[in-house]
């Protein structure tokens, strides 16, 4: 929420219903946190100490959302509506009537808060062709691993029973012994 700063654009009645929303839906603590979240990061260092009355403590806090942004930003209200779901009609009744309070001063509301992507997840290309390339060159990699052919390049001795053999790459004794032997081939 970086808006530039500008006068505040509302009428008086209209921050007094959402001082007194807050100071009756919200703890001291609860407000630090949703102007954290929904104003500045750094603005809860802004706010008095927690241990004053909570109408003062809303009070700092709509003054604070008056110095930075002349009103509540959608974010705000989106944050209000989440943080009490139960007390969204009056949620909706207080952005209605600061809405209601810009109109009459000659600004404009602010556009509703975009709906946030959900399940969407996109990768950019080159990250898809690395990732691509790694599945390949680890399918590989393991396709050959399996084989217990220390020399890979080199043919195999073939049994008489038509298996390969798992240990011989070139004839000698011992090879194929539990498959029947090494088959001969006939030179053509």
């Amino acid at each position: 929420m970086t808006s530039p700063r500008s006068s505040p654009t509302t009428n008086a009645s209209a921050w007094q219903a959402l001082r007194d929303y807050l100071a009756e839906a919200y703890s001291n603590q609860d407000m630090r946190l949703l102007l954290e979240l929904t104003l500045l990061a750094e603005a809860g260092s802004r706010l008095p100490d927690e241990r004053v009355s909570p109408q003062e403590y809303a009070n700092t806090l709509c003054g604070l959302i008056q110095r930075h942004s002349g009103y509540p930003l959608p974010e705000f209200w989106k944050q209000l509506a989440d943080d009490r779901p139960l007390r969204a009609p009056e949620i909706y009744k207080l952005r209605a009537i600061f809405e209601a309070a810009m109109a009459a001063s000659g600004r404009p509301p602010p556009p509703p808060p975009r709906p946030a992507r959900r399940g969407q997840f996109t990768v950019p290309p080159l990250l898809t062709a690395a990732l691509i390339t790694a599945i390949g060159v680890a399918g590989t990699y393991c396709a050959l691993a399996r084989t217990d052919n220390p020399d890979l390049g080199k043919p195999g001795i073939e049994c008489n029973d038509g298996t390969p053999s798992a240990t011989c790459t070139e004839p000698r004794s011992g090879c194929c012994s539990r498959h029947g032997g090494i088959k001969r081939v006939e030179p053509k």
